[in-house]
């Protein structure tokens, strides 16, 4: 299963957003680290091209949850001049929300990163994983079969411990 690495504030979204926002090809092809007041104007932009309805149709819970994504990227990045100011976890946290911001845009959210800081078994360090929507409904399907396989009828087996 491919990991994905997690960047300051690689934003993928500059160029997949305008791509879902235009029918025009984007200039850029590849993600890019921008400075916070950069991306607070790209968001400016963004809302201003969705309110004129250049953007695909939102849904009142997509539109709900856009508005707050923004409104929290746009609070965590003010102030902010150099995205190496933040704390690596918040960079996380607007990386993530960028990553759903996006998603919401394009319609599509097999290809929205997640990233999760976890403790790396058997140590006090903590890793940064990061995976796809669709690696993780594939994760838990499997998961999920697996359990179905040792456990047929939904549940562990008669007399097999427990109170």
């Amino acid at each position: 299963m491919p990991r994905h690495p997690i960047p300051y504030l690689v934003v993928l979204l500059v160029p997949l957003l305008a791509a879902c926002a235009s029918n025009a090809p984007s200039e850029r092809t590849g993600p890019s680290t921008i400075e916070p007041q950069e991306f607070i104007v790209f968001l400016s932009d963004l809302e201003q091209r969705r309110e004129r309805g250049e953007l695909r149709p939102l849904n009142r819970n997509e539109a709900r949850r856009f508005e707050k994504l923004s409104a929290d990227i746009r609070e965590m990045l003010a102030g902010i001049e150099d995205i190496g100011d933040l704390r690596y976890d918040d960079r996380l946290e607007v990386f993530n929300k960028t990553e759903e911001l996006r998603a919401i845009v394009s319609g599509n959210d097999d290809d929205q990163v997640v990233c999760k800081r976890e403790r790396k078994v058997g140590t006090r360090f903590r890793i940064t994983q990061c995976r796809t929507m669709a690696e993780i409904r594939w994760e838990r399907e499997v998961t999920e079969q697996g359990l179905r396989d040792v456990f047929p009828r939904g549940g562990p087996p008669a007399g097999s411990g427990g109170p």
